[in-house]
């Protein structure tokens, strides 16, 4: 049982700092436990283990007590964790069905992967469980390269792992066990190379976009109310000006989501041009819009006095930004609900093609099935509603989304943690979390 609770409390964490080789460990003395159990079903203690870690992995969620209040908060994050045991209880049972069959690692780290994607879908779809997430910062994110996705690490570490609890279950003789675990990550090693090699000898770096990122790092609470909002304008028309002058021959500027908390479009617009600040300059940000009877959360792309294009958020975070029904008692009062966009599709702007989402869209591989073909990708966002927990977990899902299209991608975050992520899983650079700032990368529009 002790080793039980050890194996769900650092897996549970490994999915907010980098503990990365902790997993494999943990996973291993996880099914050295289950394996254990002879019956056909887990025992009734299996429940303390799988419970810790839902407590934990999901405590950021404990966070919107600054907004919803104490008991609201404390009975989403506790129904969050109810709904989730249960899922995964399911799948528990899927491990006691599959534990005593021949290659039962390959069934039940397959039946882990299509797990995961069923996580994903429908409008409680949560991809955070995703065992890959805890791999953002090892030697394995070229495994996602492949046509699997980061899917393929999902199904390494879960394979790996149970083969290696078969081997202490199964093996006398304490050096082969250590052999044949020394060959589970041969094979990894080897697959690794193989994929970092066939995209890095790919990239052309022949034409580039100079870009700089921003962080406003502007209070969500400020944010929210009214009589700041011309303040927080000026704000960031005097940011605009700073870079222009650090940073000349800019070609685009990205300022995050919902830069201001109402429908300001035509009043921005206005702002800029009479600042003079911006020249030939590309400006990306976020900002709800009125678009005949529909509200949208939306990326706009403003040059040259205009807005050139638009993009709407299309999938949308449930209670926050999508109304249901039968839950109105989660919903504040007059709280603003929006309308999905009509997909998720590239904007191109002067030849260059923007792949652009906005919050928890990156959480989702499925919704960059049409940006795959983009220059560059961009996520706005504004995660400032939560701990450092949930932000180094949102950073990590834009990670996997870089390498998976093999495209640079570009994270702006308004208190953090903003990033430029390279085409092979890696951050360039990063800016510290709750601290203003801006990211400046000649990016390869591959």
């Amino acid at each position: 049982m002790i080793w039980g609770i050890f194996a769900s409390i650092t897996l549970a964490l490994s999915f907010y700092v980098n503990i990365y080789p902790l997993v494999f460990v943990a996973l291993t003395i996880f099914f050295i436990y289950l394996f254990k159990q002879e019956s056909n079903k887990p025992n009734r203690y299996t429940f303390i283990p799988l419970l810790l870690f839902f407590l934990v992995h999901n405590f950021w969620l404990f966070f919107l007590i600054s907004w919803e209040g104490l008991f609201p908060s404390i009975g989403i994050y506790l129904l969050s964790v109810i709904y989730f045991y249960l899922l995964f209880y399911v799948f528990i049972r899927f491990i006691f069905y599959f534990k005593d069959r021949p290659f039962s690692y390959i069934w039940i780290s397959v039946s882990w992967v299509i797990f995961e994607k069923i996580l994903s879908v429908g409008p409680f779809g949560y991809t955070l469980f995703s065992l890959y997430l805890t791999q953002a910062y090892s030697p394995f994110v070229p495994l996602s390269y492949g046509p699997m996705g980061a899917s393929a690490i999902s199904f390494l570490v879960m394979a790996s792992s149970i083969f290696m609890a078969r081997i202490y279950l199964r093996s006398a003789n304490y050096t082969l066990r250590i052999y044949q675990i020394f060959l589970v990550f041969f094979i990894f090693l080897a697959s690794i190379y193989y994929c970092d090699y066939q995209v890095n000898s790919k990239i052309d770096r022949s034409r580039t976009l100079k870009v700089a990122v921003l962080q406003p790092a502007i209070p969500q609470k400020e944010k929210q109310q009214y009589k700041y909002m011309n303040s927080h304008l000026d704000y960031y028309i005097r940011l605009l000006r700073y870079i222009k002058e650090k940073v000349p021959n800019l070609d685009a500027i990205i300022l995050p989501e919902s830069i201001i908390s109402d429908y300001w479009e035509d009043r921005i617009i206005e702002k800029i041009k009479d600042s003079g600040v911006l020249d030939r300059e590309l400006l990306i940000f976020g900002l709800p819009i009125k678009r005949n009877k529909n509200i949208y959360n939306a990326v706009l792309y403003y040059k040259s006095g205009n807005i050139q294009d638009y993009y709407a958020k299309h999938k949308l975070v449930p209670f926050a930004e999508s109304k249901f029904p039968l839950l109105d008692f989660f919903h504040p009062q007059n709280q603003i609900f929006f309308n999905a966009g009509k997909g998720i599709n590239p904007v191109i702007i002067q030849s260059v093609s923007y792949g652009t989402t906005i919050c928890f869209e990156s959480l989702f591989s499925s919704s960059y099935s049409k940006l795959r073909n983009s220059n560059i990708l961009i996520v706005l966002t504004d995660d400032s509603w939560f701990n450092a927990w949930f932000k180094e977990l949102h950073l990590r899902t834009v990670i996997f989304r870089a390498a998976e299209n093999r495209k640079y991608l570009l994270f702006s975050n308004n208190t953090g943690m903003s990033a430029i992520i390279s085409s092979y899983g890696k951050i360039i650079s990063k800016l510290p979390n709750n601290k203003s700032g801006f990211l400046i990368f000649d990016v390869p529009l591959l």
